[in-house]
């Protein structure tokens, strides 16, 4: 009986701590997870792998969300090594799974997924379609409850419009930013120190004071520098490119030339020599190289 009594508790123990397809999943995507963050491409590829195995071993609904969520990653990680039609093709399987997943928060998946691959467009030169990514981003969260959780979104399609010079859209957007910007400052918790404005130069660049733009947006750039484990989520190329627009809008070319192939150093080293990122900031250096020989 005492023999019968262990095996029953042996099998029970064994069901409950038995590697699931859900637990596997979570196992391997956090791995993954940990791999993209050391840029470990060999272990993040093998632990997506494993990751997608155990996701289409689940059903229904949860097997959407995996997925989606999945596709997320590997688009993260398609970016980071400058493969974008990959990356445009793993947003564009996230949105299905997640539209299809049904969650809670599929409204902010999907807007974060919009928004990302308004950030490959972008990179890859597509404006137009880079906005029209940036606006669904913003659409997707507007009935939410919490329309200023689209603020990054909408700060980027200003990015969009002030490549393209459209200075009036730009001004719209930027202003609806601060808007956004003064009610998320109004909800947050902790100290009563006044908070330094994200907002602040886009709207003076977009207002054309470039003094100003130029002041702010150095000073962000000289902070964020210093920084070495700087978070992912401060684009510090894009503070260095409107950095080198105001100065090339106040005809200090050497200024912006200098700013400029710090963008280029800095994208080589975040993102590879080969990255559409990196050839953008060599495209806008190359633009106000030749307008320093043309204004010598």
């Amino acid at each position: 009986m005492g023999l019968w009594w262990l095996l029953l508790g042996v099998l029970s123990l064994t069901i409950v701590c038995w590697p699931t397809a859900r637990r596997r999943y979570c196992s391997h995507l956090g791995a993954a997870h940990r791999a993209l963050a050391a840029r470990s491409w060999v272990d993040f590829d093998r632990r997506a792998r494993r990751a997608r195995k155990a996701g289409l071993r689940m059903s229904g609904a949860m097997q959407e969300y995996a997925l989606g969520d999945l596709d997320l990653l590997e688009a993260q990680s398609a970016y980071f090594r400058g493969e974008l039609e990959r990356a445009r093709e793993h947003l564009s399987h996230a949105v299905e799974h997640i539209e299809r997943a049904g969650a809670p928060d599929r409204n902010v998946k999907i807007s974060m997924a919009r928004h990302f691959l308004g950030d490959v467009h972008f990179d890859g030169g597509n404006l137009e379609q880079a906005a029209e990514q940036y606006r669904a981003a913003v659409q997707s969260v507007a009935f939410t409850g919490e329309p200023e959780m689209a603020i990054f979104s909408l700060q980027r399609l200003s990015d969009v419009l002030l490549e393209k010079r459209d200075m009036t859209q730009a001004l719209d957007v930027i202003e609806q930013c601060v808007e956004y910007e003064q009610k998320i400052l109004a909800k947050a918790d902790g100290p009563t120190r006044p908070m330094i404005s994200m907002i602040q130069p886009d709207l003076a660049l977009a207002k054309r004071d470039y003094p100003t733009a130029e002041r702010l947006f150095r000073e962000k750039v000289e902070y964020w520098s210093k920084l070495e484990n700087r978070s992912e989520n401060i684009d510090l190329t894009r503070y260095q490119f409107h950095l080198a627009a105001a100065q090339q809008e106040m005809g200090r070319y050497q200024a912006a030339e200098e700013t400029l192939r710090m963008a280029c150093e800095l994208a080589t080293r975040d993102f590879g020599p080969q990255h559409p990122r990196t050839a953008r900031a060599r495209r806008k250096l190359s633009e106000v190289t030749q307008m320093t020989g043309a204004a010598r």
